[in-house]
């Protein structure tokens, strides 16, 4: 349907003024006219196929223009071909100049669903406006994310969500027996809906080659952008009153951000978690997913993917499925920006289950220390994410994280899972990532996803080129 829909657009509509001459001219031009106006007991039964005037009004009605005469307009009704000649009457001018409501004339546009929903950018534009990237219109992701804000589906906006969308969506790939794999991917909380959207943009075709139906979880917590507020304007006062760049530097700034960012911090937790809490929206999607696939008997492998904070969003959906007795094939964590407590708490005991919920393999990609101390934020913090998160978000500073080298290497394990490799941004076939955002960018991370959840090569693989936004 979306893509049926995309071929048959409207190129052009108008509301027209209450001025014969305008009704008589966009005639000529469409054809029809989409009309509301107030009608009377003499639509009823029009008589000789004019429509009486009358005094007792009966309300408002919609019916469409087809024509006109020196009499009056041509109404083709909706009531059936018994009413006036064959669905047809006229319409009295002296009855249309009374009794009008509102009027509309479109015309079809000519199929171009190559450009659906993008906008003409100016061949010419100010420096600064051409290096911001054209916001992903909806339509080119749709039916491939959910959208979710305090847990609730976010029902409006530009990348809005509702259940009945979901439905839809989950019916579908149940019913399509092009996909063997369904992948739940979940973004960082710091990606706004924009950058989680042209990232879903970019991924997809390529999971969808491979027979993977890539269903994205987009977290809207309001707060990361008064997050980046928050670091960007300490780490300046940070560089007005002490100067240049050492450590001392970031210790100076992990101070200051210690209050502010540990009550932004936890309330993004929160929002990742309630996403996924038994009544959350992005628990009610995947559980549309699931009920579809089993009432057509699709045997469709579950595979996880979480960046930084989606490993607190699955956690919180692996503890929620807990009772469930459900295999998740893949589970993919890049740098993820969870505590080893609650990797403890959520991912550990269904890698080693007793009868409800299996996690059969769990994969997490890091960054060597070094890289982790050679990346920054802000251009001004001068280590990751991670590092920041665990000095001055969590409560406890220097919380182990399961992204950091120096933490995971420690982390507990059940039956071998789950295997950790570490980027040194060089060498290596798994990872090559060289920053805390940069996995998803990396063809070497992106692939290795793409072989472990297939068992074997993809028959397309990710491109540098693809993965470049």
């Amino acid at each position: 349907r979306a893509k049926d829909a995309r071929r048959h657009t409207i190129g052009a509509y108008y509301r027209l003024q209450p001025e014969v001459s305008h009704y008589h001219a966009a005639l000529n031009e469409a054809g029809v006219i989409v009309v509301s106006a107030r009608v009377h007991k003499g639509w009823d039964e029009p008589v000789n196929g004019i429509i009486r005037r009358h005094d007792e009004p009966d309300g408002g009605h919609a019916f469409a223009v087809v024509g006109y005469d020196d009499r009056g307009f041509w109404v083709q009704n909706s009531w059936g071909r018994s009413w006036g000649e064959g669905g047809l009457a006229l319409w009295t001018y002296e009855d249309w100049i009374e009794n009008i409501w509102d009027a509309w004339v479109f015309r079809v546009a000519l199929p171009t669903p190559q450009i659906f929903g993008l906008r003409a950018q100016q061949a010419k534009r100010p420096p600064e406006e051409a290096k911001r990237r054209p916001k992903v219109p909806r339509a080119r992701i749709a039916g491939h994310f959910v959208h979710v804000d305090d847990g609730d589906y976010a029902e409006t906006g530009r990348y809005w969500s509702t259940a009945f969308d979901v439905e839809e969506t989950a019916r579908l790939v149940a019913e399509n027996d092009r996909y063997d794999h369904l992948l739940l991917y979940v973004h960082g909380g710091l990606n706004s809906p924009e950058d989680s959207a042209e990232r879903i943009d970019r991924l997809r075709d390529v999971f969808k080659a491979n027979g993977i139906y890539p269903f994205h979880v987009m977290y809207d917590t309001g707060l990361a952008e008064e997050m980046k507020d928050v670091i960007r304007r300490k780490c300046a006062e940070t560089e007005e009153r002490v100067g240049g760049f050492t450590d001392w530097t970031d210790r100076f700034i992990e101070g200051l951000l210690r209050r502010p960012g540990t009550l932004l911090w936890e309330e993004m937790k929160r929002d990742a978690q309630d996403a996924f809490a038994p009544d959350g929206a992005a628990t009610d999607a995947l559980e549309r997913f699931l009920a579809h696939l089993k009432k057509n008997g699709r045997a469709v492998k579950l595979h996880l993917v979480g960046h930084s904070t989606g490993a607190v969003a699955l956690g919180a959906l692996l503890r929620t499925l807990r009772r469930r007795r459900l295999e998740i094939e893949t589970c993919s964590l890049m740098a993820p920006a969870c505590t080893l407590e609650w990797y403890e708490r959520n991912y550990l005991p269904v890698l080693n289950p007793g009868r409800g919920l299996r996690l059969k393999e769990m994969t997490v990609y890091n960054l060597r220390d070094r890289l982790e101390r050679d990346d920054h934020v802000a251009q001004i913090y001068r280590k990751s994410l991670l590092y920041l998160v665990s000095n001055a978000f969590e409560r406890e500073r220097g919380a182990p994280l399961l992204g950091m080298e120096r933490f995971s290497r420690n982390a507990p394990v059940a039956g071998g899972q789950p295997r950790i490799h570490y980027s040194d941004g060089m060498s290596g076939r798994v990872t090559r990532s060289t920053t805390h955002g940069g996995f998803d960018n990396d063809v070497h991370t992106m692939n290795h996803i793409l072989r472990r959840i297939l068992g074997g090569p993809p028959v397309r693989p990710f491109t540098k080129e693809e993965l470049d936004y």
